[in-house]
């Protein structure tokens, strides 16, 4: 339960810096999109580990790669969704931020719960 407020609570972080990226200072979208995602993930890292998880261990570099390098999995499928929604099907730029980053939410969580973030 705590996964899906804080997913909810992050992908409306992530949208609206997103759109102030992007709509509001003129960004191009996936420079806004690889922005938006570097900021959410380092503030998920930290929410993730401390409460969704509730994991005791010391921060390690070892961690720190493999949050990173599990988001950078989901991102890669993002920006390809974000790609074929926006450029291709014309689909609306929240629409298809929203499928798009809520695809990589639930990718995001099993990456999470199978790799590190497990309860002590």
């Amino acid at each position: 339960m705590k996964f899906l407020l804080w997913g909810i609570a992050t992908m409306i972080f992530n949208i609206v810096f997103y759109h102030l990226l992007f709509l509001k200072l003129g960004f191009e979208y996936q420079t806004a999109n690889l922005i938006s995602w570097f900021v959410t993930v380092s503030l998920s890292y930290i929410v993730n580990k401390l409460f969704v998880f509730n994991s005791s261990s010391v921060i390690t570099l070892k961690e720190i790669v493999l949050f990173f390098g599990s988001r950078i999995c989901s991102l890669v499928v993002e920006l390809i969704i974000l790609f074929i929604l926006y450029d291709w099907l014309k689909f609306g730029v929240t629409s298809s931020k929203i499928v798009s980053h809520g695809t990589a939410l639930i990718i995001n969580y099993f990456l999470s719960k199978i790799l590190f973030l497990k309860k002590e």
